[in-house]
């Protein structure tokens, strides 16, 4: 599973992305996160681009962070 470390949202968005650019899992919750399945199947291991944007509790100012997760299968 695929999840934010910190549970202080206010605001939160992870979007999921294959390699050619197409949203795989998008998600509001900050418990949820990405379990590797996509549209109900399994997708292939490989590397898989997140953006999450979030605003902490504590601040007003929302951040974009941009990366890749590594799925192994």
């Amino acid at each position: 599973m695929f999840t934010a470390a910190s549970l202080g949202f206010a605001d939160f968005e992870l979007t999921i992305y294959d390699r050619w650019g197409r949203a795989l899992h998008n998600t509001t919750d900050a418990v949820a996160g990405w379990d590797g399945n996509a549209y109900g199947e399994p997708v292939p291991g490989g590397v898989y681009a997140y953006v999450l944007r979030h605003t902490l509790a504590c601040a007003t100012d929302a951040e974009r962070r941009v990366g890749h997760v590594t799925l192994l299968r």
